[in-house]
């Protein structure tokens, strides 16, 4: 596992394409060169200023020669030609040679091209790694946000109705005591099932999947309307929020509302992405909560339900209503939520 860590393969793709690109060019450098200089030569065998045999030395390090440049250059070495067709062979060797010469620049030129598709592949595996690990902070950090809802839940929630079986129990009265086990006990099931939610799923799917854990644990009727298209778009982060949001209205639903139906709506209107939790149950007068100062601990949890509420909403930059309306409509609205 050590060894697999440290092995990079995008650095790798690098360094391979680093040095084959610098090879390659410091050998097509010099090939070019030489290339310039037996053009020259050709030029001074020309006007007969030097010896074709030097013409030689200068392929050989190159392989320009294969069998049948071979034996033409044999041929047109002997001193059986005339100075006319001894011209005319050697302007036709000379044009093999370049032939040779643009395969061998062409086999160069491939190294160069074989070494930057390298790097681009090195690019794209760091790029692809980036974004993965982007993709894991933010699942992390949605995991660690989900532990931390469950955490306060529990203790906000369940723990207030733990103390109120006891009280209960102390007085004597098994009907209250039965009816704060009952909902504690719906409570932690369903705060256990939504906790096993996969956030690799779509957003649509798992909002669904949440309603349908709520149903089950407190028999509370669920519909969902779901024709946003900006809900598939949203970022990881504004997902884990908007599924928070639902969890925490839900729970005030099961814990407050004495309600038999849920609708979940999330609908867009032009730029704007409306998501709202309605209930058919007692509703709720938001000012009256907040002017409950001392009330009990059911108001009490209410009134820290709707803060949670709130202060979600405002990370998505949206605003939120707690309209009562009969029962109770927790109504969001986001603008540009993909922005």
């Amino acid at each position: 596992m050590k060894y697999s860590n440290r092995l990079h393969i995008e650095y790798i793709l690098i360094f391979i394409a680093v040095m084959t690109f610098s090879s390659t060019a410091i050998f097509k450098s010099e090939a070019m060169k030489k290339f310039d200089n037996l053009d020259q030569k050709f030029i001074e065998i020309q006007k007969s200023t030097a010896d074709i045999s030097e013409i030689k030395k200068i392929c050989i390090p190159h392989t320009y020669f294969d069998k049948r440049l071979e034996r033409k250059f044999k041929s047109i070495s002997s001193d059986k030609m005339t100075d006319t067709d001894f011209a005319i062979e050697l302007s036709k060797f000379q044009n093999e040679i370049h032939k040779s010469q643009r395969n061998i620049s062409f086999g160069y030129d491939s190294f160069l091209y074989f070494s930057a598709i390298l790097f681009l592949i090195a690019l794209g595996v760091i790029v692809t790694k980036k974004i993965s690990q982007k993709a894991e902070f933010e699942r992390r950090e949605a995991i660690s946000e989900e532990q931390k809802n469950f955490s306060r839940n529990l203790h906000d929630g369940v723990a207030q109705d733990l103390a109120a079986i006891k009280i209960y129990h102390k007085k004597g009265d098994d009907d209250k005591a039965a009816f704060y086990t009952d909902r504690a006990l719906s409570e932690v099931r369903y705060l256990i099932d939504s906790s096993r939610l996969e956030f690799n799923e779509d957003l649509e799917s798992l909002i669904k999947k949440m309603l349908s854990v709520f149903e089950a644990n407190h028999e509370i009727k669920t519909t969902a309307i779901i024709t946003s298209d900006f809900l598939g778009k949203l970022k990881s982060s504004s997902q884990v929020e908007i599924l928070h949001i639902l969890q925490e209205a839900l729970s005030n639903i099961a814990r407050h509302a004495n309600a038999t139906e849920v609708k979940v709506r999330i609908t867009d209107v032009v730029n704007e992405m409306r998501f709202s939790i309605s209930d058919n149950g007692t509703g709720f007068l938001e000012e009256a909560i907040e002017s409950q100062k001392t009330g009990g601990k059911d108001v009490q949890r209410k009134h820290w339900g709707l803060n949670n509420i709130r202060e979600r909403v405002k990370k998505l930059h949206g605003t939120v209503e707690f309209i009562n309306d009969g029962g109770t409509t927790v109504a969001v609205s986001i603008k540009n939520p993909v922005s």
